[in-house]
């Protein structure tokens, strides 16, 4: 969650800095904002992924996103009005900065962290192995691998 945010300020920083944008307190107060953004769309990814039990991961974060794009997308929505329909240049640096920040943040959330998750969740052994406690022992668990690996696992 922090790396992904982090390239989601990195991303914001350089654009500003390709367009010219100065570093003020509308745009630092966008930087804030955008902290928040990303770790609201990581925080959902990740629970998603990990407090489901139905599906197999690519299930649980294709759920996950859906819920992440709908709410990228009204907020984009409500920032390019704010941009356009905005008379204040104050409101203009935030909305332009927190547009570019939803941009980075859909790629850095869905495609950085989700594949994290991903990589976790079949590699570690917390995610493919569980211990039964009835039994004391520690069998491989099938319901979060992909479903093309389940059966060579049962």
């Amino acid at each position: 969650i922090i790396i992904a945010t982090a390239f989601d300020l990195t991303t914001i920083i350089g654009f500003m800095a390709f367009f010219g944008v100065d570093l003020t307190l509308g745009t630092f107060a966008a930087l804030l904002m955008m902290i928040g953004f990303g770790v609201d769309y990581n925080i959902i990814l990740t629970e998603k992924v990990f407090k489901e039990k139905e599906g197999d991961v690519y299930d649980r974060i294709t759920k996950a996103m859906r819920t992440g794009l709908t709410m990228a997308a009204c907020t984009l929505v409500t920032l390019f009005a704010l941009y356009f329909f905005g008379t204040s240049p104050v409101l203009k640096q935030i909305s332009f900065a927190l547009i570019i920040g939803t941009f980075a943040d859909i790629t850095n959330t869905w495609f950085f962290n989700g594949n994290l998750l991903i990589w976790s969740m079949n590699r570690s052994p917390m995610g493919l192995f569980k211990l039964h406690k009835n039994k004391g022992e520690v069998r491989q668990s099938s319901a979060l691998l992909p479903s093309s690996l389940r059966s060579e696992v049962a």
